[in-house]
C-alpha cells in the first residue's frame, strides 16, 4: 500500500508547477535526477543526491519532502520528521497535501495518533481535494464513523482519478455493502479481486440474499381510487377551461360604460358557478390525500410482491421499492404540514402620519362597499396589494384582520384620483371575496409544491409512483383554474375602479404603476449598490429614481412601456395584460370629483418617510454588501442630496444607454456619447470611476466614425489612469493598445 501511494503521489506531483521554493542550476539537476529514482523505486541510488539537497539547502522544503519520500518504507520516524521539516519551512500547495497526507499514513496505525491523523486528511483534502491518498483515507475514517453517503462520494472521485487502484474498488465494496446496495458492491469485489485485493467481507458481500415479506392489497379500492381521482381530475380541467374562456370573452363584450352596477345578474351566476369548481377543485386536494396515501403504500407493495415473485430477488430494487412506498408516504405527509409563508410585517402607517390618506381609504370602502382596511404598511417598494390575515377559519368566515399594502414607489407620479381608483380595485378584491379564499389555494398550492418536491428528492425511483404524477397533473390544473379566476377577478376589480373614479383614470394609474414597479426593480437596489461602493449616500431614493427617470431616452421609454404594457397572455398568469385591462374601461364615466393634487400630498411629511424607507432599504444593501465582503468605502457627507440625484441620474442614463446598445438600437452609440460626458461631468474628470465609461465611450465614438474624439476619450483615461498612486500598468497597456488600434484603423 505504501509503494502504490507513493507512486500516486510523485506522479501527481510530477505535474505540478514550480515551487516558489527553487534550488541553484546545480542543485535542480541533483534533485530532478533524485526525484526521478525516488519515483522508480530507486531508492539506494537517489540518496547521495537526497542528501546532498538537504546537506546543501537545508532551507528547501522542497528537500525535505524528497528525503521524507525516500524514507518513508524503511525508516518511517526519519521520514515523518522530514515531511515536519517540510512543513515548518512552508511547503504550499499540492505538495504540503500530499506531505499531510504521508504524516497521516505514518500516523494511523497508532490508535492514540489517529485523530491527528484525520486533521492531516481534512487538511490535505482542502488542499487538494484530488490528492488520492487524502481521498482514500478520508473514506476509511468516514465509513468507520457510519457517514457512508460521504465516503462514498469520496472513494468513487478517487476511482475516476485512478480507475484501477484495487484497495479504492475494496474499500467502494464495503461502503456500498453498508449502504445496501448489494449488488454494486458485488461487482467492485470482482474488480478489487482482479486487481489483486482480498478482504474477509468479501464472501459476505457475494453471498448476500434478500428476502422481504409479500404484501397485499385488494386491487378494487385502489383501482377504484385511480379512476376516481383522474376522472375528477379531468372534470376539473374541463370545467376550469370552459369557464375561463367563455367567462373572460362575456366579460370583454359587456359595456361597461352601460353599467351600474361592476356584474350583471348573467356575470354573478357564472362567479358562482366558478366559486364552485374552485372550491370543488380545492376539496378534491383535501378528498385525495387518503387516497394518495393508499395509493402511494399500494405501489410500494406491488413493486415488492413483483420482486418476489422473480428467481433471483434484487435488494437494490427492493430497497427502491421501499423508497417509492415509504418515502412517498413521509413525502404527502410531510407536505401536509408545511407551514407557510411567514408574516414578517412592515412599517406600520398610523393615522396620525396620513389623516388624508386613511380619509381616502374610508372614501374607498364605502364606494366599493367594503369593510376598511385594519391595517396600513408602508413599504419600500413599488406593489400596492391587499390581504387577510389570522386563522384559515377566521379568514374564511370574513372575520381576518384586513391589511393594505402600500408601496411608496408606487405613488411617484400618481394623482389622488388615480390612487383612490387603485385603492378601489384593491378594495373589490375585499368585497369579491376572494381574500378569504386566497389562504386555502395558497395553502394547498404550497403543500402540492412541497410534496412534489420531497417525492422528487427520492430520485428516479418515483417515478414509477401513479401518485407523483397525479399531484404534478393536479398541481397545473389547479394551478389554471385558480389563474383563471384571478384574473376575471381582476378585470371585475378593474371595473369597479372604473364605475367610481372613470376608465381613464384607472388606466393611467395602471399605466404609471407598471412603470413605477419596473423602474424601481430595475434600477432601486442597482442605484443603492453603486452608490454606496463609491462611498456617496442616498437620503431620498425615490427622488434618485425620478431623477433617473427623466433622463431615460424617448425611444428607450417607449419599447419598454411597449413590453411592460402590450405583452401576451401566459395561461398562468394572474393577471390579464395590461393593455387588455386599459381598453376595456377605456371611456367608463367616473362617478367621483377628480382630485389632480399629487397622491403624495395625502401624508403629513411624505419626504420624511421617503428618507426613512431609504435609510431601512440602504442598511439593508450595506449589509449584504459588508456580508459579501465588499470593502466599502466611508460615506462622503459633503455629498449632497442635489448632487446624489445628479450622480444616481447620470448612472441611470449610462445604463439606459448600454440597454439600448443590447437591443442594437440605431440611437445606441450617441445615447452612449451623451451619457458617458455626462458621468464625466457628475464625477469629475479625474475620477477613476468613469475610465470604463470613457472606454466604452471611445469604442461608440469610434464607430460612429469620430476617431479623434475617441482618441481624446482614451487619452484622458489612460491620464487617470497614470495619475493614481497605485496603478495598474496591465489596465494602462489594455488602453493605450486600444488607442494604438483606434489610431492605425483611423490611419
Amino acid at each position: 500500500m505504501h509503494a502504490l501511494l507513493l507512486s500516486l503521489l510523485l506522479a501527481q506531483a510530477a505535474t505540478e508547477p514550480a515551487e516558489k521554493f527553487p534550488f541553484d542550476p546545480k542543485l535542480e539537476s541533483v534533485y530532478e535526477r533524485a526525484f526521478d529514482q525516488v519515483q522508480e523505486g530507486q531508492f539506494e541510488q537517489a540518496r547521495p543526491g537526497v542528501e546532498q539537497l538537504v546537506r546543501e539547502a537545508p532551507d528547501n522544503p522542497r528537500a525535505w519532502r524528497l528525503l521524507g519520500f525516500l524514507e518513508s518504507k524503511e525508516k518511517p520516524q526519519k521520514a515523518e520528521e522530514a515531511f515536519q521539516r517540510a512543513l515548518e519551512l512552508g511547503i504550499d500547495g499540492k505538495r504540503r497535501a500530499d506531505v499531510l497526507r504521508s504524516l497521516a499514513t505514518q500516523a494511523m496505525d497508532t490508535p492514540a495518533r489517529r485523530p491527528q491523523a484525520r486533521k492531516w486528511i481534512d487538511e490535505a483534502l482542502r488542499l487538494n481535494p484530488e490528492e488520492p491518498g487524502a481521498l482514500y483515507f478520508s473514506a476509511v475514517f468516514l465509513t468507520e464513523d457510519g457517514n457512508f453517503a460521504l465516503a462514498r462520494e469520496r472513494v468513487e472521485r478517487l476511482l475516476e482519478l485512478h480507475p484501477d487502484m484495487a484497495g479504492a474498488h475494496a474499500l467502494h465494496a464495503a461502503i456500498l455493502a453498508n449502504q445496501g446496495e448489494d449488488e454494486a458492491a458485488a461487482e467492485e469485489v470482482a474488480v478489487a479481486r482482479a486487481g489483486g485485493a482480498e478482504a474477509a467481507f468479501f464472501q459476505e458481500v457475494e453471498s448476500r440474499g434478500d428476502h422481504a415479506r409479500m404484501f397485499r392489497l385488494a386491487w378494487q379500492i385502489p383501482l377504484g381510487m385511480v379512476l376516481f381521482l383522474g376522472s375528477s381530475l379531468g372534470l376539473l380541467y374541463l370545467a376550469g377551461t370552459l369557464l375561463s374562456r367563455v367567462q373572460v370573452k362575456r366579460l370583454a363584450a359587456v359595456d361597461a360604460r352601460l353599467l351600474r352596477d361592476e356584474q350583471t345578474p348573467q356575470e354573478r351566476r357564472i362567479d358562482q358557478l366558478y366559486n364552485a369548481v374552485l372550491w370543488a377543485g380545492s376539496l378534491l386536494f383535501y378528498v385525495s390525500v387518503p387516497m394518495t396515501l393508499v395509493l402511494t403504500l399500494v405501489t410500494g407493495g406491488a413493486l415488492i410482491y413483483g420482486l418476489f415473485l422473480l428467481p433471483r430477488i434484487p435488494v437494490k430494487l427492493i430497497l427502491i421499492a421501499l423508497v417509492v412506498g415509504l418515502g412517498g408516504l413521509w413525502a404527502i405527509i410531510r407536505g401536509l404540514f408545511v407551514s407557510g409563508p411567514k408574516d414578517n410585517g412592515g412599517r406600520v402607517l398610523t393615522e396620525e402620519e396620513a389623516p388624508r390618506l386613511f380619509a381616502a381609504l374610508t372614501e374607498v370602502a364605502e364606494v366599493a362597499r367594503a369593510r376598511k382596511v385594519d391595517k396600513v404598511y408602508l413599504d419600500a417598494d413599488a406593489g400596492i396589494g391587499v390581504r387577510e390575515a389570522g386563522g384559515t377559519w377566521r379568514v374564511l368566515l370574513g372575520g381576518g384582520e384586513r391589511i393594505l399594502h402600500l408601496g411608496y414607489a408606487a405613488l411617484r407620479g400618481l394623482s389622488i384620483t388615480e390612487l383612490k381608483a387603485i385603492l378601489a380595485h384593491e378594495y373589490g378584491h375585499f368585497s369579491h371575496g376572494e381574500t378569504r379564499l386566497n389562504p386555502v389555494i395558497s395553502r394547498i398550492q404550497t403543500s402540492v409544491i412541497h410534496t412534489l418536491q420531497g417525492m422528487a428528492e427520492l430520485g428516479q425511483s418515483t417515478y414509477v409512483n401513479p401518485v407523483y404524477w397525479f399531484l404534478r397533473a393536479y398541481f397545473f390544473v389547479y394551478l389554471g383554474v385558480t389563474m383563471g379566476h384571478s384574473r376575471r377577478r381582476e378585470l371585475l376589480a378593474d371595473r369597479a375602479a372604473a364605475l367610481a373614479y372613470g376608465g381613464d383614470a384607472f388606466g393611467a394609474a395602471l399605466t404609471r404603476a407598471i412603470r413605477n414597479g419596473e423602474l424601481f426593480e430595475r434600477s432601486a437596489i442597482a442605484t443603492l449598490v453603486m452608490m454606496r461602493r463609491t462611498g456617496r449616500p442616498c437620503q431620498n431614493l425615490y427622488r434618485c429614481l425620478d431623477a433617473a427617470d427623466t433622463l431615460t431616452p424617448g425611444s428607450l421609454r417607449e419599447l419598454r412601456a411597449k413590453e411592460l404594457v402590450e405583452r401576451e397572455q401566459g395561461k398562468y398568469d394572474s393577471h390579464p395584460p395590461p393593455h387588455e385591462r386599459i381598453a376595456r374601461v377605456a371611456g367608463i364615466p367616473a362617478h367621483r370629483p377628480v382630485e389632480d393634487a399629487t397622491a403624495l400630498s395625502l401624508f403629513e411629511a411624505p419626504e420624511k418617510l421617503a428618507e426613512e424607507l431609504t435609510g431601512e432599504l440602504a442598511g439593508k444593501v450595506e449589509d449584504y454588501l459588508t456580508h459579501q465582503g465588499d470593502e466599502l468605502p466611508p460615506v462622503r457627507g459633503e455629498v449632497v442630496p442635489a448632487l446624489q440625484e445628479q450622480f444616481a441620474s447620470a448612472v441611470a442614463f449610462h445604463r439606459d444607454a448600454l440597454d439600448l446598445r443590447e437591443r442594437k438600437h440605431a440611437e445606441a452609440d450617441g445615447a452612449l456619447v451623451d451619457s458617458a460626458r455626462k458621468l464625466e461631468e457628475t464625477v469629475g474628470s479625474g475620477d477613476p470611476f468613469i475610465v470604463p465609461v470613457l472606454q466604452e465611450m471611445a469604442q461608440a465614438q469610434h464607430r460612429m466614425g469620430d476617431t479623434p474624439a475617441a482618441q481624446a476619450s482614451l487619452q484622458r483615461a489612460i491620464g487617470i489612469l497614470e495619475a493614481l498612486p497605485l496603478r495598474d500598468q496591465g489596465e494602462i497597456d489594455a488602453l493605450k493598445q486600444q488607442l494604438e488600434n483606434v489610431s492605425s484603423k483611423a490611419a
